[in-house]
């Protein structure tokens, strides 16, 4: 009797663990796309930006020809490593980046 009780938990616990794995994480918003740069409380590097995205890794070149890469840290939140160094928030729409920097990044 004590076995098969120790049995049936083992079965039910591993079920629950299995469970919890397979719970949906929030997709990652699609970041890919050309963005016009809007000064808010800063100027703009460049008036334009490219952004190529593979999961959460962002490759981001300016109408300048700065290059650098970033990362999808959340689906409202971004970070972009040099040249740039500053995290940003994704806004609802998920066409717009306000940066820590003072800017704003607008999908055309």
């Amino acid at each position: 009797m004590a076995r098969r009780m120790l049995v049936f938990c083992s079965i039910a616990f591993g079920a629950f663990l299995m469970d919890v794995r397979t719970v949906a994480q929030p997709a990652l918003p699609n970041l890919s796309g050309t963005y016009r740069c809007v000064a808010d409380t800063r100027p703009c590097r460049s008036p334009t930006f490219t952004v190529s995205q593979l999961g959460a890794k962002l490759d981001v070149k300016s109408e300048r020809g700065e290059v650098g890469t970033g990362e999808v840290t959340s689906p409202i939140t971004v970070s972009l490593g040099p040249p740039w160094n500053v995290p940003g928030t994704i806004l609802p729409d998920q066409r717009t980046i306000e940066w820590a920097a003072g800017t704003r990044w607008q999908k055309q």
